[in-house]
Formats: structure tokens, C-alpha cells, sequence
């Protein structure tokens, strides 16, 4: 009886661990940290992956750091590829558990909640400019500039208190190309970014000798951002993550997307 007891229990457990599934929502084009895979089906915005596999569309450093710390804990992840205000949308809704990577603001802690730690290294925010056209005073002058920034993106508390201060209206860029194209050709003088993504971004592009970057006025770092009703997602994901610093995991992602010396703060 005894025996009957514990083996129903082990295949209670095996059938319980098997059915861990996240549904997981992100944008895609944000080299090098989420963006389809060379050759991958972009018309594809869903796809589920079984515990110990890599995903057939999807890449980048913070895909890779969220999926395999699901996957230490046997985890399911269903992922939705959508534009930035869809994925935070169906967070929203409860039609997904969490979205990445997100930024902490004032508003999005009053509805979300966050993973402990970050989903890639901390990344430096600034200002983009046109070669020789940035001033080293450039926050006292921004009234006097056109500025834009791309639509859905959260640049920090920092930032919003700076279009505050100088009441700045913020020209919406469709995507992160739009925004370059239009720095590039004059019809905004400056725009917002993330260093890292973004010098990656210019790097494979061929077009970062053609802009200027000012000193930083802030320091994002992006989590996992949950559902209320998706605590125990939550730990177990932060304890994934955990696991990926005890076996040398992350720090080889490091390595493989070229930023070793950049390693997180939390």
C-alpha cells in the first residue's frame, strides 16, 4: 500500500511539472537583446517551447537569459512576438504572465510586479545626434530642439522629468530605424535611447560613424515585468535566474553576445 502510495505521488509530481507553462509576450527588433533569428518566418508571432529547447524563430540576450530560467525549473514557454504596446496590452488583459524586457516607472509598479533581477546588463540612456551637432549643455538647450522618441518605449523617471521641466513635445517614431532615419536626414535633432541596443543597432546597420551620442542622464535596467496573479510564475522564474549565476550560464550569454565586463547591477 505503502509503495502504491509514493509511486501515484512521483507520477502526480511528473504530471504537475510537465504542465508548468509561462506565456511570455516581446517585441521583436531590439538587436541584441530580442529580434527573429536570420532566415526565421517573421509572419510567426507565436511559438511554444517544451523544456531543453531552443526556440526555431527567436534570439537575443534577454530571450535567452528569460527562457532558460524558465527552463531550470522544467518550464513550457509560449512566446508572443507583437509590437511593445500590444505585448503590454495583454499583460494587461491576464493573456499573458510577464513581458520583457520593461523598465521600473512609478506607474507601471502601481499594476505590475517585477523579477529581482535584470534580464541583461545595466544600459546607459542618452541622447542620439547628428555628427558635431550636440553641445555639452545639451539638457539646458532641449526646449529649443526637435526631439523624438519611439512610440511604446519608456526611457525612465528621469526622462519624463526632463520633457516635464522643459515642456517638450516628443515627435512618436513608428520604430527604432524610423527614429534613425529621421536623426539622420534632419527632421528631428535628437532621440532618446539605450546605449547598448542601440550602438549594436548602428553597428549593424553601417551607421554609427554618422551620429553623436551625449553624456548619459540615466541608467536603465530591465526585468521581467508579471501579472499580479502570476506570483508563483514570478519565484520561480527569480529562482531559474539565481540558477543561471551558481552554474556560470549567464555569464557565458555574456560572453556569446560580447558584453563580458558589463556584468548587471541589480
Amino acid at each position: 500500500m505503502l509503495k502504491t502510495c509514493i509511486l501515484s505521488l512521483l507520477i502526480l509530481s511528473q504530471i504537475c511539472l510537465a504542465d508548468l507553462t509561462v506565456r511570455l509576450a516581446t517585441y521583436p527588433d531590439y538587436e541584441p537583446f530580442c529580434f527573429y533569428k536570420p532566415n526565421a518566418d517573421t509572419s510567426q508571432y507565436f511559438e511554444k517551447i517544451p523544456p531543453n529547447k531552443e526556440s526555431e524563430l527567436f534570439t537575443g540576450l534577454a530571450w535567452q537569459v528569460v527562457l532558460l530560467s524558465f527552463q531550470q525549473k522544467s518550464y513550457h514557454v509560449e512566446l508572443y512576438i507583437v509590437p511593445w504596446p500590444r505585448a503590454l496590452e495583454m499583460l494587461q488583459q491576464g493573456s499573458v504572465d510577464a513581458v520583457f524586457p520593461a523598465i521600473k516607472t512609478p506607474k507601471r509598479e502601481q499594476q505590475f510586479l517585477y523579477s529581482q533581477q535584470t534580464v541583461y546588463p545595466a544600459n546607459a540612456l542618452l541622447l542620439y545626434s547628428r555628427k558635431g551637432i550636440s553641445t555639452e549643455d545639451y539638457l539646458q538647450t532641449l526646449r529649443n530642439v526637435r526631439i523624438g522618441a519611439v512610440r511604446g518605449f519608456s526611457y525612465g523617471q528621469r526622462w519624463s522629468e526632463i520633457v516635464k521641466q522643459n515642456n517638450i513635445s516628443v515627435l512618436p517614431m513608428r520604430n527604432l530605424k524610423h527614429g534613425f532615419m529621421m536623426l539622420e536626414s534632419g527632421r528631428i535633432d535628437a532621440l532618446p535611447g539605450y546605449e547598448l541596443s542601440h550602438d549594436y543597432y548602428l553597428s549593424q546597420w553601417g551607421k554609427k560613424h554618422f551620429f553623436d551620442k551625449s553624456e548619459a542622464f540615466d541608467t536603465a535596467r530591465s526585468y521581467l515585468m508579471f501579472n499580479v496573479n502570476s506570483r508563483d510564475i514570478l519565484k520561480d522564474f527569480d529562482s531559474g535566474r539565481d540558477t543561471l549565476n551558481a552554474n556560470g550560464l549567464y555569464k557565458k550569454l555574456l560572453v556569446e553576445w560580447k558584453m563580458t565586463g558589463k556584468e548587471q547591477e541589480n
